[in-house]
């Protein structure tokens, strides 16, 4: 979300909501640390309820923090905030930010041996997320393929949300796997657009199994000619 970028206020991101549910486009990844946060607590603030009802959120969750430790019950009041924030009573999925300042190259050494003795916490937190209904998935950003293969291993989420388009195509092995995978930059950063169409763009993810495409939306005009070509 680059609404505070893009200068819009919340009756324009108000506005923008309205259209996207209106339309179809009812789920969002969201951030409590994006700059437009407070426009999107506003903006949801002002929809009726039941138009609020049909949000859905995929919700990033920094878990652990760079070298905090693996804490108990952290990743589920982080997201009681932001239910609370914003009036909604679940999300559809937590996306997991396990960050590490060095991630020691391919192996990622580090943050592995990290997971690997936490992981019966990180079982214990996604079980307490599930069991208060608070979300239906539980993802993970993986940073490093290394990271994502010991992730499928352990059992531990239902999906990832991942680099991934014509060009950035390491993580596609996670689509022979029985989990969800969502594509975010689908243009890698517009780079994709020198030899593809954008509906092009889009259709590889879908030809290729990603369960998703996260995409940039911060107008009506820009909102319709991506439904364009869906």
């Amino acid at each position: 979300m680059r609404w505070h970028e893009k200068g819009l206020n919340e009756l324009d991101c108000a506005k923008l909501l309205k259209h996207l549910l209106k339309s179809g486009i009812n789920t969002f990844h969201v951030s409590k640390e994006y700059s437009s946060y407070n426009l999107l607590k506003s903006a949801v603030s002002l929809l009726p309820p039941e138009e609020k009802s049909k949000i859905k959120v995929v919700l990033k969750v920094p878990f652990p923090n760079f070298r905090e430790d693996y804490k108990k019950g952290a990743c589920l009041e982080y997201l009681k905030s932001f239910l609370a924030d914003c009036d909604l009573k679940r999300v559809f999925a937590v996306q997991l930010l396990d960050r590490w300042d060095q991630l020691n190259g391919e192996r990622d050494l580090s943050r592995i041996a990290r997971l690997e003795e936490n992981l019966h916490l990180l079982k214990e937190e996604v079980k307490l997320i599930k069991v208060n209904s608070l979300a239906k998935v539980i993802y993970s950003f993986p940073y490093t393929v290394a990271y994502a293969k010991h992730l499928i291993q352990a059992n531990a989420v239902d999906g990832f949300t991942v680099y991934g388009n014509s060009e950035e195509t390491d993580y596609e092995f996670l689509l022979n796997e029985a989990v969800d995978v969502i594509a975010i930059r689908p243009l890698n950063a517009g780079k994709v657009l020198s030899y593809l169409s954008y509906g092009e763009a889009i259709r590889y993810m879908a030809d290729k199994g990603y369960s998703g495409t996260i995409v940039s939306i911060n107008s009506v005009k820009q909102a319709e000619a991506i439904l364009k070509v869906l």
